[in-house]
């Protein structure tokens, strides 16, 4: 079971560090539950680690094992909201699965359907991210697999109903290059105030879409791709 966690004050980078450096007591900065987030029970799950994934941020940095918390769901409590033993904790500029986080891939987009970027030039413009510790392949098929992470988030969008000018708008716009380029627009402007302090861009609005959805207490469906939870 995967859980978005917002920690808007700190870049992937600087979470990544703070970890590194912090471990644990890092990640107790903006999750500190008494609750289990599986059973409902209190004092009950167990932390059980970091696993590592590749991620790109959103300067192009790329980060070989960027650290994922896990914990475990010891069972104290019969509520449970999945079948699952196991959560981990996503920082919500990451998608699961995908290596590219949210402001990386519309960085990529807003330059091809906003600025009309060609993909030969998109990929000048990023060379010079590339290292030895990751290439940042942008060939013709990752632009397709971006375009239809965007297409499905849409479809999710209009499927939910949580946003109804956005809903309103969209419906009038004909052709899937309109409605790309309208979203991306959308989420680039997207502001929250529901927090302590307003937070904007794409990722603010992912975790507005799963906080509205109940969040974890509800099992949320994720905004952009599908955590371990609902695959099948």
């Amino acid at each position: 079971m995967q859980i978005l966690i917002n920690h808007s004050t700190y870049t992937l980078a600087q979470y990544y560090h703070g970890v590194k450096n912090g471990g644990f007591e890092f990640i107790r900065r903006f999750f500190d539950y008494p609750k289990c987030l599986i059973c409902g029970a209190y004092h009950c799950y167990k932390f059980l680690g970091f696993y590592f994934r590749p991620v790109f941020d959103e300067h192009g940095t790329f980060f070989k094992d960027f650290p994922i918390a896990r914990f475990e769901c010891l069972r104290k409590g019969s509520n449970l909201t999945v079948p699952h033993k196991t959560f981990s904790l996503l920082p919500y500029q990451l998608i699961p699965y995908c290596k590219y986080s949210i402001p990386f891939i519309f960085k990529i987009l807003e330059m091809k359907y906003i600025n009309n970027k060609s993909t030969m030039k998109i990929q000048e413009l990023l060379s010079k991210y590339e290292d030895a510790n990751g290439y940042i392949d942008l060939a013709q098929s990752t632009l397709f697999k971006f375009k239809n992470l965007i297409e499905a988030t849409i479809n999710k969008l209009l499927a939910f109903e949580y946003y109804p000018e956005l809903i309103k708008n969209m419906l009038c716009l004909k052709t899937d290059n309109e409605r790309i380029t309208y979203f991306i627009k959308f989420a680039l402007s997207f502001t929250c105030f529901k927090l302590s302090f307003k937070i904007r861009g794409p990722c603010t609005l992912g975790y507005d879409f799963f906080s509205i959805g109940g969040g974890h207490i509800k099992n949320s469906h994720f905004l952009f791709g599908t955590p371990s939870q609902f695959r099948f």
